[in-house]
């Protein structure tokens, strides 16, 4: 199902992928952290991320990101 979103300026990540042989390593974890430290170093406190409808293990994963 798709979800309108507001049309506010904030950085968007998308397309996050780690491989195969990488993953469960800490790498997709890693990623998020520095895009989190990229917006703020940019004057955000927020930011949108898009993961695929079907994508259970990302969805997963960012939601215990999630502070």
């Amino acid at each position: 199902m798709m979800q309108a979103v507001k049309t506010a300026k904030v950085p968007v990540v998308a397309n996050v992928a780690v491989g195969k042989k990488a993953r469960k390593k800490g790498f997709a974890k890693k990623m998020m952290t520095l895009c989190e430290e990229q917006a703020r170093e940019w004057g955000y406190d927020q930011c949108y991320l898009v993961v695929e409808a079907n994508n259970r293990p990302a969805q997963t994963l960012y939601r215990k990101l999630v502070r």
